[in-house]
């Protein structure tokens, strides 16, 4: 499961690696070519920090059609190299207080190099949060899932890159990001006790097929306060209102399948005290009271 810590909004810490047949729905993706089915159009590449020059791409980055995670074609990075990562990116256009989601499935070969062997990494920049990921292996004979969630801070254009280190090649398939489907309609996500707050959904991707979407909302002792489900052909929106007379922390799990994928969000809603201090426990005891 993803480990994550709670504010008001929940975020990914690490990256996490699933080895089942799990994933994003690569259709949903933000980048244009996700499954390098049109070859490499929409992506750059980079050895080291300098852009890769025409004859290091000819030899080290090449699309193959020979057992694809899934279409017709990935991507090969092949790198012998003595410490230069070989870069795939791609640029994003990155929205303030909004939550995105990584994802990628890899497999290869490689040599150990040192202490490492076989290492991706994800830089991603222009979001306003922490621009690198810790290294996970692509030595591995079958496709393994990674996923990793940030929150950007900010509206600005930034970009994400997946490298690859010496010494091995590295398939790639479905390097994909994906917007959060939930977000609220007040700031920081916060609201008053008694007071409602909008969790709007909204799926503007899709491939045609419908959509299940199933959520529930626990409160701070992971009880179910709310379960429903809907469904629909993307493009797909929804408002819930919520509102609790009970202070405290509420997180939103949602799952939605798709043809191309099972998606995972969560979201955090905080219920605060109309004051602190003093007065705060005040205003606790005079609404306890009339309870």
């Amino acid at each position: 499961m993803i480990r994550a810590r709670w504010s008001a909004t929940v975020l990914e810490l690490a990256v996490v690696t699933v080895t089942a047949a799990a994933g994003e729905d690569a259709s949903l993706s933000m980048f244009r070519n996700s499954g390098f089915e049109a070859g490499l159009d929409g992506w750059s590449f980079s050895k080291g920090w300098s852009k890769m020059d025409e004859a290091t791409r000819g030899r080290a980055v090449e699309v193959r059609t020979d057992g694809a995670k899934s279409g017709r074609s990935y991507l090969r990075v092949t790198n012998h190299g003595k410490r230069d990562f070989y870069g795939v990116q791609q640029g994003v256009q990155f929205e303030a207080d909004t939550v995105y989601k990584i994802s990628w499935w890899v497999r290869g070969r490689a040599q150990s190099t040192g202490h490492e062997k076989g290492g991706t990494r994800l830089r991603i920049w222009g979001y306003g949060g922490p621009e690198y990921t810790g290294d996970t292996s692509y030595d591995a004979g079958e496709w393994t899932y990674h996923e990793h969630t940030i929150h950007s801070t900010r509206r600005a254009r930034g970009g994400v890159a997946l490298w690859v280190w010496p010494d091995g090649h590295c398939d790639i398939d479905d390097l994909a990001i994906r917007k959060a489907f939930w977000r609220t309609n007040k700031e920081h996500n916060a609201t008053a006790p008694g007071e409602p707050i909008g969790l709007v959904f909204e799926m503007s991707r899709g491939d045609g097929a419908r959509a299940r979407v199933t959520y529930r909302i626990l409160d701070s002792n992971r009880k179910v306060v709310r379960e429903e489900r809907f469904e629909g052909v993307p493009p797909l929106s929804k408002e819930v209102v919520f509102e609790s007379d009970t202070t405290g922390f509420y997180r939103l799990e949602s799952r939605v399948k798709t043809r191309g994928g099972e998606l995972e969000d969560t979201l955090g809603i905080c219920v605060l005290a109309r004051a602190g201090g003093l007065a705060g426990v005040r205003a606790f005891w005079q609404t306890a009271d009339r309870r």
